[in-house]
């Protein structure tokens, strides 16, 4: 495995590489001893979870997995994704508006497929969005992801993307979280600019996934003034 660069990462070391078939790979290497347990979870359970999508198109692909138990050792290698992070495109002032259009969109029919496994992310947010070199979404980070209806051990996700639910310790996992997050991204990437076929879109999700957002809070989390 060759290494290419590194990469920031709050947990263990993250690095682009190269393998044997001279394909370029993300590789995460978590230390046992110097994280503990529940990061050692976390990372193998993120591999479990990309694998049951890894049909869908959405994710990147898992090459492999390698649990070294004699040095305390797990390894992560997925598909290096070639694009740019959404956070990244959304700074540019003459990011079209159709092309915002056909993103949300995908990103939307990302998500949809990703809650038909029953996978839950917890983590949406523009950094977690790869958009690929033909605007197609690609999720990343599904370290914090969980089934629905799984348990909290820990309030999880980010401050600014997370519903007041999720931030909670009660309760249980659930599609919810997602929906929000979608929420503050719609409204992050149009502003005052709205487009309210893709509200209507993204208002019919809420009512599939039956939401206990009432719509007072939904209306809040688009930062949207209705008249």
């Amino acid at each position: 495995m060759k290494v290419i660069s590194k990469v920031h990462s709050g947990f263990g070391l993250v690095q682009i590489c190269e393998d044997e078939q001279g394909r370029k790979v993300i590789q995460k290497i978590i230390q046992k001893e110097q994280y503990g347990n529940r990061v050692w979870d976390r990372l193998s359970k993120e591999g479990a979870l990309m694998r049951k999508m890894r049909d869908s198109g959405y994710v990147p692909i898992i090459y492999k997995d390698i649990i070294d138990c004699q040095n305390g050792e797990y390894t992560l290698i997925e598909e290096y994704i070639e694009g740019s992070l959404l956070s990244e495109i959304m700074l540019n002032r003459h990011f079209e508006k159709d092309r915002k259009i056909a993103i949300m969109r995908d990103l939307i029919k990302a998500v949809e497929i990703m809650h038909s496994f029953g996978i839950v992310h917890q983590d949406l947010k523009p950094n977690n969005i790869i958009i690929t070199e033909d605007d197609k979404v690609k999720l990343i980070d599904f370290g914090i992801a969980a089934h629905v209806g799984a348990r909290k051990p820990f309030c999880a996700g980010n401050f600014h993307y997370a519903s007041p639910q999720q931030l909670s310790f009660e309760g249980l996992v659930n599609f919810n979280y997602d929906a929000y997050s979608l929420g503050i991204i719609y409204s992050e990437l149009f502003g005052p600019d709205c487009d309210k076929r893709l509200l209507s879109e993204i208002s019919q999700y809420r009512e599939n996934i039956e939401t206990q957002l009432d719509f007072d809070e939904f209306k809040y989390s688009f930062n949207i003034i209705y008249k």
